[in-house]
């Protein structure tokens, strides 16, 4: 008889539907946040100013989608609405001028009569 040179091993069956391990939730929860709450897991974690930042572009994009999606057309439309509305307030400061205060002379505001 010529051997195949493989290694024979007693192999176990699973049914269907039968669990090879049973833990209940909250124990398994435990051992999970216990290995996942070690070091080598967070090696690569941004810090908190790059957490920050992360956060604020967050909130930005989510504006911008927000309003992407109230306007009409979507994001094209959003950006049509965005230089019209640049396009009127040139106009008007073209139009209007530069805003000036009405300057007082100093004599009216230290009059004593």
């Amino acid at each position: 008889m010529s051997g195949a040179g493989g290694i024979t091993t007693a192999r176990q069956d699973i049914a269907a539907g039968d669990i090879p391990v049973d833990t209940s939730r909250l124990p398994a929860r435990e051992a999970a946040e216990s290995e996942l709450s070690k070091p080598m897991y967070h090696e690569n974690d941004p810090n908190v100013v790059q957490r920050a930042l992360n956060q604020f572009w967050d909130w930005v994009a989510g504006v911008f989608d927000a309003a992407a999606g109230a306007a009409p057309g979507g994001p094209a439309g959003l950006a049509v609405l965005v230089v019209i509305v640049v396009g009127l307030a040139a106009a008007l400061w073209w139009r209007l001028g530069t805003p000036q205060r009405s300057s007082r002379s100093a004599d009216a505001l230290f009059d004593s009569t």
